[in-house]
């Protein structure tokens, strides 16, 4: 009978110990859940970054092994661009990124969710890094998605694009002084 009643003992608290990370993570998700939107009013809507206020920092892995962070003082802008392999539109915009490099002052940083596979060999001097956490924490809702980040770190522009022409023409605009995006 004493071993009995040890036997259920460490049972018990080996289910209550499951029980309790369980509930761990549902909290963390919950609360990952509800930081994804802003209460305004009335109104709830989805919580975006806006043009203005600080990005996000970070330092990730790039195709070739080496870590890139967000800030980089030799150039005065990163456009970040949001990707995904299955994204037709991307797929046109990603093999001209070389271009908008040409013109302007940028540096470029492609981010996808999962590894990309590319038809044509893309220009060595655009970063490509995979990260969910990025998606999160720059809250993208589409692809793809592009953020234009001054060097101090405030994010100047974001746009969701659709043709490389528009990615273009939005550029121009911006560096013209014309518009502000957003």
């Amino acid at each position: 009978m004493g071993t009995a009643m040890l036997v259920s003992n460490i049972a018990l608290w080996v289910v209550v110990i499951v029980q309790c990370i369980i509930i761990y993570f549902l909290a963390r998700m919950t609360a990952e859940f509800m930081n994804r939107f802003r209460i305004t009013g009335q109104q709830i809507e989805n919580a975006t970054l806006k043009v203005g206020e600080k990005a996000p920092s970070f330092r990730e892995q790039n195709q070739d092994g080496d870590m890139i962070r967000l800030a980089e003082p030799n150039t005065a802008y990163t456009l970040l661009m949001f990707v995904s392999g299955t994204c037709s539109i991307c797929d046109a915009i990603l093999p001209k990124l070389h271009e908008l490099q040409k013109v302007y002052d940028l540096r470029t940083i492609t981010v996808s969710k999962a590894s990309l596979s590319f038809d044509k060999p893309l220009n060595p001097a655009t970063h490509h890094v995979k990260s969910d956490e990025l998606f999160q924490s720059y809250m993208v809702q589409a692809v793809p998605t592009v953020f234009l980040i001054h060097s101090s770190g405030h994010i100047e522009a974001i746009e969701t694009v659709t043709s490389f022409e528009q990615l273009k023409i939005y550029l121009g605009l911006f560096f013209r002084g014309n518009v502000r995006l957003g």
